[in-house]
Formats: structure tokens, sequence, C-alpha cells
């Protein structure tokens, strides 16, 4: 069995030492309590524990301008912060994660959770039905014709033209997150007759990291073929195995640190973004820029994947 890192886990980021619940008990031992608090720790991803100390933050600086004691919390403090907040511009998106960091802080401290209080509940319910918790923006779902158009103008004979290519097809076509294609490996992609078979280990959905299959179809022409985009980063790998797009930053490039914490060359899912919008602006200039956003990778443009 995989030993659980030795670490001291913390409530939020900027906060006191995470108090373990097995702490003092007796028969327990030290090295008990720091497995428990890994566990706990694990319990949400690092981005999520940021986002939240943020939100805290916010509720916190809230509550010393008006006097009032922020943990606990009181139902009807929180209820008037929302409806404020709202007032301010805040979409509900920010308010639903606000809520989620209060009752994150409140569960770690063992304390009971403001967000359950009826007066909260039905504050939320009203706020939502008065803000619409629609997007605000819709991202402009690119067509098959713009991608092939992207697609085109990018050289495949470089590694990075390689990596880019496959990255955008393979995104487009198996309408995985940043996150997730950052995540693959060639290890994770198999090929079939008819096409792709893609593993996806974890995901934004999937936080337990139960895993699913998913099939990416052969494109009907050559320039925007999944596989042949897959097969040309392969040609400029020397490895078999390994991340299934990796980039090749160059000396003092500011993201080469990033790379190399990794352990191994590897994309992380804020490049990818930044890359659909470099190919874009510069392949698609015609285009307004407030409508050529980077392509929104989800299940509802599986339909028009499939024509690629």
């Amino acid at each position: 069995m995989r030993n659980l890192p030795n670490v001291h886990a913390t409530a939020l980021p900027g906060d006191g030492p995470f108090r373990s619940p097995v702490v003092g008990l007796p028969g327990l031992t030290v090295r008990d309590a720091e497995r428990v608090a890994a566990a706990i720790e694990a319990e949400l991803a690092a981005s999520t524990r940021t986002v939240y100390a943020s939100a805290w933050r916010q509720w916190e600086a809230w509550c010393r301008g008006r006097g009032i004691t922020a943990l606990p919390a009181a139902p009807e403090a929180l209820a008037a912060f929302l409806a404020e907040r709202a007032e301010a511009g805040l979409c509900y998106g920010t308010l639903d994660l606000a809520c989620s960091a209060v009752a994150y802080k409140h569960h770690q401290e063992g304390l009971p959770d403001p967000t359950t209080d009826i007066t909260v509940r039905r504050v939320r319910r009203g706020l939502r039905r008065i803000m619409d918790a629609a997007p605000r923006r819709q991202a402009h779902p690119l067509t098959v014709e713009e991608v092939g158009r992207i697609v085109s103008a990018i050289d495949p004979a470089t590694a990075i033209g390689a990596r880019d290519r496959a990255v955008i097809l393979l995104g487009y076509a198996s309408a995985l997150r940043p996150s997730e294609l950052a995540a693959l490996r060639l290890a994770d992609i198999v090929t079939r007759p008819s096409g792709l078979l893609v593993r996806v280990r974890r995901s934004k959905t999937d936080q337990d990291g139960y895993g699913q299959l998913v099939g990416v179809a052969r494109g009907h022409r050559s320039h925007t073929d999944p596989l042949g985009a897959l097969k040309g980063v392969d040609q400029h790998s020397a490895r078999g195995f390994g991340p299934a797009v990796h980039p090749r930053p160059t000396p003092g490039h500011r993201h080469e640190r990033t790379y190399r914490s990794w352990g191994s060359p590897r994309l992380v899912d804020t490049l990818i973004a930044g890359l659909w919008s470099r190919r874009e602006d510069v392949h698609m200039s015609g285009k307004p820029k407030s409508r050529a956003k980077r392509k929104s990778y989800s299940p509802s443009y599986r339909h028009d994947a499939a024509h690629l």
C-alpha cells in the first residue's frame, strides 16, 4: 500500500494549522494524526482550496467592516452579505462559491453550517431567480470549418506545430476539458479501426478518479483527423510513453520552471487554454475578438466534432 505523504494539512491556505480529529485520542500516535490530516487535505484539489481561501477572505473583510463575527457565521449576516454582493453586480456563481467556502470552513472547524439555515437557503433561491444563473457571455463555439482553417495554417513539421495541432483536434473531437487534455498520457490513448479510445483518469466531475472511456472517431479529412495529428506528435517524440502532448520550453521561458516542477515535460491546462487563444488570434483575425473566444470543450459540440 502506498504511504500517505508526511504533511500537515491546513483548513484553507493562509489559515492556522488544521486540528486532526485523532489528536489526543489514547492509543493513537502522532503519525496516525499526520496520515489522517494528509487524507483530509486530499479531499479538495489545491486549486479549489485556493479559490475557497480567497472567498473566505472576502467574507472576513465584509464582517470586519460591519463589526460582525465571521466564525461562526450568523445565518442572517450571511444572507445580508449575499444580497449586498448581488446588488453590487457579482454573478450568482460567485455567490455560490462564497457559500461553499463558508460551509467548508465551518465543517473544518466542526461548527454548524450556516448555509443550511432556512433563511440563507431562501435568499439563495430568490437571488437565483432574480439574477438568472445562466452565463452572462456565451463563448462562440468554433465550427468544423473554423477549426480546419486554424489547423491548416499550423506547420506539422515542427514539434510545437505538431503538438498544437494534436491538442486542438483531439480536444475538439473528444470534448475534453483543458485539464483533462493536459493529464493525458500516450498509454491512455488506444487506437481502434474506427478511431480512438481515450481513457480519462480523473476530471472535474470525477474527483474520486473512477475514470471513463471517451470515443473519438476518425476524421473525414486528413488535415482534421485527430488520429493523424497524434501520429505527428509521436514522430517528434523519442518516447513511446509519457505525456501525450508535451511542450518544449526554451531556456529562460517564463513557464520553464512550471514545466520542470512536474518532473517531466507536460502541458498544464492554462497553457492549453492560451494555445487556443494564440492560434485563433493568428489565424482568425477577421473575426471580431469578442466572438473568437477559446473553444469550450463540452459534449454539446460532439455533433460538430463528428464531421471533422
